[in-house]
C-alpha cells in the first residue's frame, strides 16, 4: 500500500511557529528538515513516528533568519517532498 505525504502547512508567511498537518495511510517515521535555497540544512526540525490518518505538528522556527526556505519531508527513504516556505 502506497503511503504518499499529503501535507499542509500554515501560517505562511510565518514567525515563531509554524504547523503542519500531515495526514498518512500507514505508521511511518518522518523527518523534518528546513533547506536553505542552495539546498543545506539549516535545522531538523522534527524526526517520530506519525499515526495513521491526521497528524498535527506545530513547530519552532522562531530560532531561523527571516528569508525563503523548504520544508523537506523524509518518509524513512520512501520518498521526499518539499513545500516552500517564508520566515518574516
Amino acid at each position: 500500500m502506497s503511503n504518499k505525504l499529503d501535507i499542509e502547512i500554515y501560517p505562511i508567511p510565518c514567525s515563531d511557529y509554524i504547523t503542519i498537518k500531515v495526514f498518512v495511510k500507514l505508521v511511518l517515521k518522518v523527518k523534518v528538515y528546513i533547506i536553505n535555497h542552495e539546498g543545506d540544512v539549516v535545522v531538523q526540525l522534527f524526526e517520530d513516528y506519525l499515526k495513521k490518518g491526521e497528524n498535527c505538528l506545530k513547530l519552532e522556527i522562531s530560532m531561523i533568519k527571516k528569508g525563503k526556505y523548504f520544508i523537506l519531508f523524509d518518509d524513512s527513504g520512501k520518498g521526499v517532498k518539499m513545500k516552500k516556505i517564508v520566515i518574516e
